[in-house]
């Protein structure tokens, strides 16, 4: 996927005033739903252990789904941080998705249900120093 032009600061959500249907639609608030400046990415666990329990048909949309907010995210430049759950036992991320994360980066070996609850996940969260985790 090629994205051109110049990435947006913000992704926008419009939010209609649903209280008051007095005002016109000319009122409009937006609403910022994500900063790019604030945010990362977490892909967690997309391994085909997982995958396999999902029925055939729901798959491939997710896992296009899931490439298309990596390629977005390194589009706008927001840190991507990936977990593989037990890679000893020779189930690591899809290669072809692995392959779509930026150079060089790790895929933690997660140990833990919880991303807060396996220190050196935990630790590299806190380094990206970002409120919103997509």
């Amino acid at each position: 996927m090629q994205l051109s032009g110049q990435p947006p600061q913000s992704v926008w959500l419009q939010v209609w005033p649903q209280a008051d249907n007095r005002l016109s639609s000319a009122s409009r608030i937006l609403v910022p739903l994500l900063d790019k400046n604030n945010s990362a990415l977490v892909v967690i666990d997309v391994q085909e252990n997982f995958l396999s329990k999902l029925p055939l048909a729901d798959r491939e949309p997710l896992v296009a789904r899931i490439a298309w907010i990596i390629n977005v995210a390194k589009a706008l430049r927001i840190p991507i941080l990936a977990t593989a759950e037990d890679v000893s036992h020779g189930v690591d991320m899809l290669p072809w998705l692995k392959a779509l994360l930026p150079e060089g980066q790790t895929v933690f070996n997660k140990m833990v249900f919880s991303l807060y609850g396996q220190p050196d996940i935990r630790d590299a969260l806190a380094a990206l120093n970002k409120k919103d985790l997509v």
